[in-house]
């Protein structure tokens, strides 16, 4: 398949680890790839390119675990993933309370790791902590949607400490349905400037902190063209040193009590 085509050509369940070592494109073809290990697929090439598509819709690469740790649908070490269509959906079920049980859609581990979204959809969800996107590495988003769930703890559709973050042209959502903070963007350290555009954010919180975007000190973004709507604030900057450019954009007032919140962490 190195340069060539994957076609899933049936739902397959159960399957085991998947490492990525070439250059290909897999068409999901409307089918589901089902596992229930830590990490389901792990791209740790450098300079290869696995490219996802769905030339049929509603294929998905689906990961639940009953996981005492953290689990993901794609864990990118080295080299690029590209999703154009499908879903991607990562969970973890264990039931124990604990910041350590995280359901991850993708993970960008490191700077040599990238991950490109056109189209499609990435989901994490857990009881504690759910993410949609954990980017250590670069992230570029130019369309589809982004989610991350959980029930107590976190939600954050993207957490990101990479250099290079590009949203547009997008839908984020971040929910916790029985207590715990959210974020649709969540900044930490590491990310000095990224740049959202014409994105929609929607970040609900049952009892506590919701958030469309923070910033963490020193961090920078630049946002133009968005939507948000979160029930503490659509934007959460570091008193100390972050920094906000916005040209344009729609907070909606009803469910928000300030439209930019600076506090020292």
């Amino acid at each position: 398949t190195a340069g060539g085509t994957l076609k899933v050509l049936d739902d397959v369940k159960g399957l085991g680890a998947q490492t990525i070592t070439q250059t290909f494109t897999l068409d999901l073809n409307g089918h589901t790839l089902a596992s229930a290990t830590t990490k389901f697929i792990t791209l740790n090439t450098a300079g290869k390119t696995l490219t996802i598509d769905d030339s049929k819709g509603e294929g998905k690469i689906e990961m639940i675990a009953n996981l005492d740790g953290e689990a993901y649908a794609v864990f990118i070490n080295n080299g690029t993933v590209v999703l154009n269509n499908g879903t991607i959906h990562g969970e973890n079920v264990h039931a124990t309370a604990a910041d350590a049980r995280k359901g991850i859609g993708v993970r960008v581990e490191t700077a040599n790791g990238k991950f490109v979204m056109n189209g499609g959809r990435v989901e994490g969800q857990s009881k504690q902590i759910g993410t949609g996107i954990y980017a250590v590495g670069p992230v570029e988003v130019y369309g589809g949607e982004i989610s991350g769930t959980a029930r107590t703890t976190k939600a954050r559709a993207i957490y990101t400490k990479a250099a290079t973050l590009i949203v547009k042209n997008a839908y984020l959502e971040a929910t916790t349905t029985a207590g715990g903070s959210t974020y649709g963007i969540y900044s930490d350290t590491g990310t000095p400037v990224f740049t959202v555009d014409n994105v929609t954010i929607n970040a609900t919180s049952a009892t506590t902190d919701a958030y469309g975007i923070n910033l963490y000190s020193g961090n920078a973004a630049t946002i133009s063209n968005v939507k948000i709507k979160a029930t503490t604030a659509p934007i959460d900057a570091d008193a100390t040193s972050a920094k906000v450019s916005i040209t344009s954009g729609f907070f909606d007032k009803e469910t928000i009590w300030l439209s930019i919140s600076a506090r020292r962490r």
